[in-house]
């Protein structure tokens, strides 16, 4: 997941399982230790939002591609580390808990 306002990306494994007509995932759980955050709000941190290990999102088809769900508050490090920062995408948040991913575009060969 790429944070547009600051130029980085995040990203988590999902271990997933059938559920209706989607899937449900579980994000990964890092084991790095650092300092607690103070706050339970979501966003991008520096610390680790205590309780917020792993998350769950899920996954769904839709006729203009497939939705992704926050379910849960997922923890995200920042993509090739898990020191941090963290993005803490919420379900609580409207604006950034829904994504859309639209299939690439076909190409064809010249």
């Amino acid at each position: 997941m790429w944070a547009r306002t600051h130029q980085r990306s995040f990203d988590s494994l999902g271990v997933c399982w059938t559920e209706g007509d989607g899937l449900i995932c579980n994000g990964s759980d890092s084991a790095v230790e650092t300092r607690l955050c103070r706050t339970k709000a979501p966003g991008l941190r520096d610390c680790r939002i205590e309780g917020a290990h792993t998350g769950r999102f899920r996954i769904e088809a839709r006729p203009e591609g497939v939705i992704v769900k926050v379910a849960e508050l997922l923890e995200l490090p920042q993509t090739g580390s898990e020191l941090g920062p963290f993005l803490y995408p919420s379900p609580a948040d409207a604006e950034n808990r829904d994504f859309l991913l639209k299939p690439a575009p076909e190409k064809t060969c010249e």
